[in-house]
């Protein structure tokens, strides 16, 4: 492996992290076993990157490896009881690909809509829902009161939600937004 293939390897597999840990996490019900899963399968991944073929789909190559990887782990704790088998494992695996993949794409649709909104706008959002976010704070701050706040709040949301929405069936219509 070249170092720019070797950079380009860990640039995906990096980016692929949170994807893998929620498909996992679908699966498996506890932490443990997922950081043990996700540990194992970025092992696997690291181990074949020269199988990788660049230009692929890196996630749905990694996406399969970890779906091996959990049958393999519950195969070993197959004392449990509450250990899987392979169709469910499938079963479970592909109804989180698909949800992950819907929240992956109203995520995209949300940030496209963010930068429509006006500067004033974004921050409030972005202030409301920063952590610890506090509306009173907000209100305090802006010199204005809680349910004045909550108010453009609202209207911002219903905003982004039907902006998002809007983008999501055009996405899917192929038509551009």
């Amino acid at each position: 492996m070249t170092d720019s293939s070797n950079d380009e390897f860990i640039r995906l597999l990096t980016e692929c992290q949170p994807w893998l840990r929620a498909l996992v996490r679908a699966i498996l019900l506890s932490p443990g076993d997922v950081d043990e899963v996700v540990q194992r399968t970025n092992v696997v991944l690291w181990r074949k990157a020269d199988c990788f073929e660049p230009g692929t789909n890196f996630r749905a190559w990694a996406s399969q490896v970890a779906r091996l990887e959990v049958l393999a782990y519950t195969r070993e704790q197959g004392k449990d009881r509450h250990a899987f088998n392979a169709e469910l494992v499938h079963r479970l695996a592909d109804e989180a690909e698909s949800q992950l993949s819907i929240s992956n794409d109203m995520r995209a649709a949300l940030r496209k809509c963010m930068e429509k909104l006006d500067g004033s706008q974004r921050k409030l959002i972005q202030d409301r829902y920063a952590e610890n976010g506090c509306v009173k704070e907000i209100a305090d701050r802006a010199g204005n009161t809680p349910d004045a706040i909550s108010a453009k709040l609202y209207r911002i949301k219903r905003t982004l939600m039907k902006c998002i929405e809007a983008r999501l069936k055009v996405e899917r219509g192929g038509a551009h937004v």
